[in-house]
């Protein structure tokens, strides 16, 4: 993650099976300054952490990360440092960052569109009241504007639905506009007034459903691992039935063997509208008959039942009396599988709180100091949140101590 200074924050994360719950948890191992961007440098940085916490690399089973060039690249990648030094450790690069690619790929002036009105209307109190008597005269429901966020996983969806809402207020509010004043005020007027951004906004309103689906899935808290390549092949069987023809899906036995970019396995154009259709009506035929695998497990999620890793545990202290617990190797396996890093959701939630404690009026908080709290809340593994943890009478002298002695200091 970037500062605001040349030094760069490196947090590691790791994944363990906590001893006596038996749960998958996530703590935040150290985040140290790393003054180099290179593959070299951050393999020093996780050298040094692992030695000072004496953590072989031999305990290490997984290796996540974004999947940026320098993380899982071919060549002197960090991904082929730590495989040097763990040949049998198993990479995962992260899927919800290949579908965001995937998606901003294939985008064309969408986040221009939300910015641009989003920094417009932002920190201004006339321009946002002006708007809201714009949609109080066409009697349109006013809604905020959302910031489009830098980790477009699941903001782009949010934020277009919002524009989409309060369309024609805002080409209203900017033809009301005085244009001759700022160039700003010219450019988003006609990007907002275009019949074209409409359009688009409303098709990439559609599309974005397929990639935020698999994205939600895999961000949730419990372990999901099984359910990467199940996810992953359904976003791309729905993608592939939008452009690839019907003879040619029925034909192979893998998607993956099939060759998206030969023109003859593709729709042709003049069909790509009906082939829409036709799929649009089918699919609510048979929405109405299953249920995706996506649903069952967010179904499952929502209905409170017992996440994988506590099942496996319950499951293995089931015993006859008398007997040893059944199957303890598979049981090990299973814990050990489940550990398994599925996405970097969790680096991501930690990025946002650097971010919120680290700001323009705290820039001087050291990377010491801003550890120390992170650690504090993220790596409270009890039942109790962090701010009810008890807190020893020693510390809240030492603490009290050291609070006057630094007002003393500073006056």
């Amino acid at each position: 993650a970037s500062s605001n200074t040349e030094d760069k924050l490196f947090p590691i994360l790791i994944r363990f099976c906590k001893g006596t719950t038996r749960e998958i948890k996530v703590g935040l191992l150290d985040l140290p300054v790393c003054t180099l961007s290179i593959a070299d440098d951050l393999i020093r940085c996780v050298d040094q952490v692992l030695q000072r916490m004496k953590v072989p690399w031999q305990n290490c089973v997984s290796f996540s990360c974004n999947s940026t060039s320098i993380n899982v690249g071919r060549h002197r990648s960090l991904r082929v440092h730590v495989e040097n030094r763990a040949p049998k450790l198993y990479t995962l690069g992260c899927p919800c960052h290949l579908i965001s690619m995937c998606f901003e790929s294939s985008q064309f002036l969408v986040s221009e569109v939300l910015l641009w009105v989003f920094c417009y209307l932002d920190k201004s109190a006339k321009r946002n009241h002006l708007l809201k008597e714009h949609a109080e005269f066409v009697n349109v429901e006013y809604c905020k504007i959302l910031k489009h966020s830098g980790t477009c996983w699941l903001s782009v969806g949010k934020c277009i639905e919002r524009i989409l809402m309060i369309m024609l207020v805002l080409r209203l509010f900017f033809q009301s506009e005085d244009l001759d004043k700022k160039q700003q005020t010219r450019d988003v007027c006609d990007l907002v007034c275009s019949p074209k951004t409409e359009l688009y906004l409303l098709f990439v309103n559609s599309a974005i459903t397929l990639f935020e689906d698999a994205n939600k899935l895999l961000q949730c808290e419990a372990p999901m691992i099984h359910m990467v390549h199940g996810s992953m092949m359904e976003l791309l069987q729905k993608v592939m039935i939008k452009f690839i023809r019907t003879e040619v899906l029925a034909e192979v036995l893998s998607l993956l063997a099939i060759n998206y970019s030969d023109i003859n396995n593709q729709v042709p154009n003049h069909d790509l509208l009906q082939q829409n259709s036709t799929c649009c009506a089918l699919w609510s035929l048979q929405k109405a008959r299953m249920t995706p695998s996506s649903s069952l497990q967010a179904s499952w999620i929502e209905s409170g039942l017992l996440s994988p890793d506590i099942l496996c545990h319950e499951i293995s202290k089931i015993i006859s009396p008398g007997t040893e617990p059944p199957f303890p190797i598979l049981t090990n396996l299973a814990k050990l599988v489940l550990t398994l890093p599925y996405s970097n959701a969790d680096i991501e939630h930690l990025f946002s709180m650097v971010k919120k404690n680290k700001t323009d009026l705290r820039s001087s908080l050291s990377a010491e100091t801003l550890c120390s709290l992170l650690k504090m809340k993220i790596n409270c593994f009890k039942a109790t949140t962090c701010y009810d943890t008890p807190l020893s009478p020693q510390l809240l002298s030492n603490c009290r101590a050291t609070s006057k002695a630094c007002s003393r200091d500073q006056s």
